[in-house]
């Protein structure tokens, strides 16, 4: 039965290619200053909604993204656990994640379950399944994005599991210059004056 289940799930990772690994960030308008974290997921939507047949399990997964680094300063990254917590088999899931070492605005973050052992469940069960959370800080004004640069999975790594490329999208917003103290007193002040005058009209 096991054999089987193995079986099944290599093909599945032949067939379901149409997982994504989506980036999305927690704004689309951050300040100068401002902390910003950008949630990097594997995408199965396309099984769930039977556009392809299965949810593809991976245990090995690579990304590279880049940011303008005139206007970002990476701050870390953090996993998001992608191979569950408990294995088939009951013990807990050793991740290997590698930390990012930025190079001219390039970010290259993967990560590996010890000896394969995954909790297949949890990932062909969960339609976006987190990968990890990026942080950046906010340093100059401008538009930009954090950029999918390339990305891959491999399911069954060290049993030859296939390396697949995957695309990896980008996630855009703006930078603003933070309000001067002078001009949002300005503003508080205007705003109060028309609610004093609102309530001297109804009096």
């Amino acid at each position: 039965m096991k054999k089987f289940i193995l079986m099944v799930l290599a093909f599945a990772s032949f067939t379901a290619n149409a997982a994504i690994i989506e980036i999305s960030t927690d704004k689309t308008i951050y300040q100068v200053g401002e902390t910003i974290t950008a949630t990097v997921s594997f995408s199965n939507e396309d099984a769930f909604l039977g556009n392809v047949s299965f949810p593809q399990p991976f245990d090995v997964y690579n990304t590279t993204i880049g940011f303008n680094d005139s206007l970002l300063s990476f701050i870390g990254a953090s996993t998001l656990s992608p191979f569950g917590i408990v294995n088939s088999l009951g013990t807990p899931v050793i991740e290997m994640f590698l930390p990012p070492f930025p190079t001219g605005g390039v970010l290259e973050i993967g990560s590996l379950a010890f000896l394969e052992h995954i909790d297949l469940l949890y990932q062909l069960q969960t339609p976006v399944v987190g990968l990890y959370t990026v942080q950046f800080l906010a340093q100059s004004v401008g538009d930009t994005a954090i950029t999918g640069l390339s990305g891959s999975y491999i399911f069954q790594g060290t049993r030859g599991g296939l390396v697949t490329p995957i695309q990896v999208t980008t996630s855009s917003f703006t930078v603003a210059q933070v309000p001067a103290p002078g001009t949002f007193a300005l503003s508080l002040l205007a705003l109060g004056g028309m609610v004093f005058a609102r309530k001297r009209a109804k009096q």
